[in-house]
């Protein structure tokens, strides 16, 4: 039975421990939605389908429940005209996840206490909406972050089902005003869409650097300017590499921190050897939790000159952003997709053409030479942190799960005008089904 106020019910492919922004988003949700938002997620890395390292020992300190199953989609696609045999085991294999996946959302939702099923994922669980009915008719709601809808559909099939999933839903969060104007463009009704920028935890991103911050991470004293996120195209790590040596013409010294793994790891790291940068970038790898909020505090600047691909892929909103500026860093952003809503041009960083090289450079050599002009944007960024902590997005989260309506006379975030079969692996902190 739905209740009004009741539960949100979230379900995501995969969760933390795992990075990613998305997960970040969820994270804060559940912890700050205190015991009204529960994960349905997996305890299995898709990629490499291997269990994923400290999972029980996240859950168990979540301080909200997570349910886990193996897997709740399989990994990479195969053409059908590459591999036949592979390609139908791998769709045998996803219709029986999928099963497992309803099958466990039922039995969840069948307990009652739940509003609302929030699907995480559009690309990989928006097929859940065509089962609503079946579900008890319990409100469903999409989060969207950009690149589902930005990007170019791989087939006309694909923006079709796309598309039924759009309608189907009772209503879509989007991440910013960008992404909400796609949606738009495709059909959606405004008034079905909620715009809620990603928050950020001040908990965590207090905006203090302990003492020491830099000679503990074992960074270079000099100007430094710190750089995050999955090591794929869009996020242009090319150019600020290719930007680099601009940048050293004015500032001999200045090192470069790159954070995050990902399939262009390789490729860049062969773009510096190429033009012998080596003794100024320096790629971290994966970065723990722990020690995020230092790097971005320690940095005098933080830089990631985002890009909108050719096929329509693009930065969702870029909480990477936010994240600097509640540890009072200024940042340098491509202007492409919801970054422009995350900087706020001239005040809290700067949004620069993310193709060419020299603006990048200019715009990070203009505050690492101007001690205070970077001292007030990062006072400015640290404010415009402050407004978006995550207790009103949760308050705004919570009301459209459960009902649209609700969200009347909220200011933060808008509404766009216009027989209990075993779910298998159990978290720690999960109640007994």
């Amino acid at each position: 039975m739905v209740q009004s106020g009741g539960k949100c019910l979230l379900i995501s492919t995969h969760h933390l421990p795992l990075v990613g922004g998305a997960l970040t988003v969820y994270d804060a949700l559940a912890r700050y939605g205190v015991g009204r938002i529960e994960i349905l997620t997996a305890s299995h890395d898709y990629h490499s389908g291997e269990e994923v390292a400290g999972w029980r020992e996240f859950d168990a300190h979540a301080g909200y429940i997570i349910h886990r199953l193996s897997a709740l989609r399989v990994g990479k696609g195969i053409s059908p005209r590459s591999n036949p045999l592979q390609w139908l085991k791998l769709s045998l294999t996803s219709r029986l996840v999928r099963k497992r996946v309803l099958r466990a959302v039922r039995t969840l939702l069948s307990d009652g206490g739940y509003s609302c099923l929030c699907i995480g994922d559009m690309g990989f669980l928006g097929w859940i909406a065509n089962h609503k009915k079946i579900l008890g008719g319990i409100r469903i709601v999409q989060y969207v972050h950009g690149e589902e809808v930005s990007q170019q559909a791989h087939s006309a099939r694909a923006e079709k089902a796309r598309r039924a999933i759009l309608d189907k839903v009772d209503g879509i969060i989007t991440v910013s005003r960008f992404t909400a104007d796609i949606l738009i463009e495709k059909g959606v009704a405004p008034d079905k869409i909620l715009v809620s920028h990603n928050g950020v935890d001040l908990n965590r991103f207090t905006g203090v650097l302990p003492p020491n911050a830099r000679s503990d991470l074992d960074l270079p004293l000099g100007p430094l300017v710190f750089s995050l996120g999955r090591l794929v195209a869009r996020k242009g790590f090319d150019t600020l590499i290719e930007a680099w040596p601009f940048v050293l013409e004015k500032i001999p010294n200045a090192s470069l921190i790159i954070g995050g793994i990902g399939m262009e790891e390789q490729a860049l790291k062969g773009q510096v050897q190429a033009l012998n940068l080596q003794r100024n970038i320096t790629f971290l790898g994966a970065v723990s939790e722990e020690c995020l909020a230092r790097y971005y505090g320690a940095a005098d600047v933080f830089a990631l000159p985002n890009r909108t691909m050719p096929d329509g892929e693009t930065e969702g909103f870029g909480l990477v952003f936010l994240e600097a500026a509640a540890m009072a860093t200024p940042s340098v952003g491509g202007r492409a997709g919801g970054a422009v809503e995350a900087i706020v041009n001239g005040e809290t960083g700067f949004l620069v053409t993310p193709t060419s090289p020299k603006e990048i450079a200019e715009a990070i050599c203009r505050l690492l030479q101007d001690d205070g002009l970077r001292s007030q944007m990062g006072q400015a960024a640290r404010l415009h942190a402050e407004q978006n902590g995550w207790h009103e997005k949760v308050q705004a989260f919570l009301a459209f799960t459960a009902d649209a309506q609700a969200l009347t006379g909220l200011k933060s975030d808008t509404l766009v005008q216009g027989d209990r079969p075993d779910l298998g692996v159990k978290s720690q902190n999960e109640k007994t089904l």
